[in-house]
């Protein structure tokens, strides 16, 4: 039988923002769930934007004239890849009776929670989306999360090799699709070789000086993969 896991706690918070606020911005590391959660929430009734996709991006390349003639849910996917959608959005938010909400899913909050804290002040309500919890897979099960993390593939599926991977994958997209494009003069080298530091500095008093000797790089850029990883949830 194939096993899911009810996001009920978080399913419940957003959907009590988006009757508050006409904004909702989903944050959160690429997979873990931020997408299925809000096909959850909205059901089949919203209209998808997933600007990962081509397609998507052209439909959305005169933002205006398609969003303003939506109706109910509308949410746009990765909205990190079209900033500027957040001054377009602004106008339309602030109409009267609401004709349309808007929900917003994004892997990436360096300029995400800028863009929509600039230029949507007042009108958007942020969630976070973190990985699996112990509440959510069950008290009973709290070695399983913790060797095998909350990211939902690696749980669902039980395999070790699938499990290998599925995480090799993830590091390369996240380093090629999320960090090189917003800071694309990184050294992902030795990007990498910081990523794979982090669970080893896990519980430990923050050494700037020591990681950066380790990765051969100086104080500053050490701080400046911190808060990257930061930035982009990890």
């Amino acid at each position: 039988m194939h096993e899911t896991v009810l996001r009920t706690r978080l399913a419940a918070a957003l959907r009590l923002r988006l009757k508050e606020a006409p904004v909702t911005v989903l944050l959160g590391a690429r997979q873990t769930g931020k997408t299925t959660l809000a096909q959850l929430v909205a059901g089949d009734k919203a209209t998808f934007y997933d600007l990962e996709e081509p397609t998507a991006r052209a439909a959305l390349s005169t933002p205006e004239l398609t969003l303003r003639d939506c109706r109910g849910l509308v949410v746009l996917d990765e909205v990190q890849r079209m900033p500027h959608l957040f001054s377009v959005l602004r106008p339309l938010a602030d109409r009267p009776g609401r004709p349309a909400s808007f929900l917003l899913l994004g892997s990436a909050s360096l300029d995400l929670v800028k863009g929509v804290s600039e230029s949507l002040a007042g009108r958007a309500l942020f969630l976070q989306v973190p990985g699996l919890a112990l509440d959510e897979v069950g008290p009973g099960r709290q070695n399983r999360l913790w060797f095998r993390g909350g990211f939902l593939e690696p749980w669902l599926n039980p395999g070790d090799e699938f499990r290998t991977r599925w995480v090799e994958q993830y590091i390369q997209t996240y380093l090629f699709r999320d960090v090189k494009r917003l800071f694309p003069g990184l050294d992902d080298v030795r990007f990498r070789r910081f990523l794979e530091m982090l669970g080893g500095l896990s519980g430990r008093v923050l050494n700037y000086a020591e990681v950066a000797r380790a990765l051969g790089v100086s104080q500053p850029t050490a701080r400046d993969y911190f808060a990257i990883a930061h930035g982009t949830f990890v």
